[in-house]
């Protein structure tokens, strides 16, 4: 019974916090004072994960922040592309068996990259 009666105890501070309202381990075990050691231990590790649920709100790249994956895929006339002993029929053809893209996806970046380069 008491186990059960300090875990609702636990509950409760829990709920009354996150509403706003710091109640003392001491209010919650008026009627059980055998209590207090344990639901004092319970709280304090309770808070010690509060650092978990703190929003990250600053801009400092730190390891919780995600990088930028935007990808440029319109290189410039100085970027260096790697070079390759595919040849663009069997490139486009690995792509498409892979499941990257299908057939139609792989024939819109053959037409886009002929046009790239018509271009240059």
């Amino acid at each position: 019974m008491s186990d059960d009666h300090l875990y609702d105890l636990v509950i409760e501070w829990d709920q009354r916090r996150q509403n706003g309202e710091e109640v003392s381990p001491e209010a919650l075990c008026e009627d059980q004072p055998e209590l207090l050691v344990d639901l004092e231990s319970r709280i304090s590790s309770m808070k010690a994960t509060d650092w978990m649920f703190d929003a990250d709100d600053e801009d400092d790249d730190d390891f919780l922040s995600l990088p930028d994956f935007s990808v440029d895929l319109n290189p410039g006339p100085e970027t260096q592309l790697p070079s390759s002993t595919l040849s663009i029929e069997e490139f486009s053809q690995a792509i498409a068996s892979s499941g990257l893209m299908d057939a139609e996806e792989v024939e819109s970046v053959q037409q886009s990259s002929t046009s790239h380069d018509a271009e240059s």
